[in-house]
């Protein structure tokens, strides 16, 4: 009511879920969808492992697939739910001989930024991250 009639509208989005698009849709006149993800894609170099193990048996595949499958000087993220199970396998790893670092949301930037760095630089093979991972990290292959 109070904008006026000639008037250009953005609306920006890292996702766009149905109900967003619905909105668009419904809300903006004549909206133009533009994609920044449709030229990404996954390095050939990335590889990505999905184990399905039972409840009970879910640390010693962890530790088996650390000691046993996963080369010594390779980089890997751990996706964890919560800040922590990221602590306990954190744990797990220095109990072992396993250098590894964290990530998680209630930790301040600098501590990310320095824990990111050092897995950057292959100083620590494991980056155990929560949720903050979705937001996007930029680890260069």
């Amino acid at each position: 009511k109070h904008c006026q009639l000639e008037r250009q509208t953005l609306l920006f989005s890292a996702t766009m879920p149905k109900l967003l698009l619905q909105f668009s849709r419904a809300g903006l006149r004549d909206p133009q969808l533009i994609r920044l993800d449709t030229d990404v894609k996954m390095s050939d170099d990335l590889r990505i492992g999905f184990f399905n193990v039972r409840s009970n048996e879910k640390i010693a595949a962890f530790l088996y697939i650390i000691r046993k499958i996963i080369p010594k000087n390779q980089l890997s993220i751990i996706f964890t739910a919560t800040k922590h199970h990221s602590e306990f396998l954190h744990g797990l790893l220095t109990h072992i001989g396993v250098t590894s670092t964290m990530i998680y949301g209630s930790m301040d930037q600098d501590a990310r930024n320095f824990n990111l760095k050092s897995f950057r630089l292959g100083e620590i093979n494991y980056l155990i991250v929560t949720d903050i991972a979705a937001r996007g990290l930029d680890i260069p292959l």
